[in-house]
């Protein structure tokens, strides 16, 4: 993938933990995959 990544926190402010370091908005990272996936044709 090229360019900045997306943005998956959904506006959420996650804490700087390191076990929180995996944490997405789960709405905001199925619309980045979605898009992903129509960007490569799929």
């Amino acid at each position: 993938m090229h360019g900045p990544r997306p943005d998956l926190s959904g506006g959420y402010r996650y804490l700087a933990l390191e076990r929180m370091s995996y944490y997405v908005n789960k709405d905001a990272y199925r619309t980045a995959v979605r898009a992903e996936i129509e960007r490569l044709g799929a």
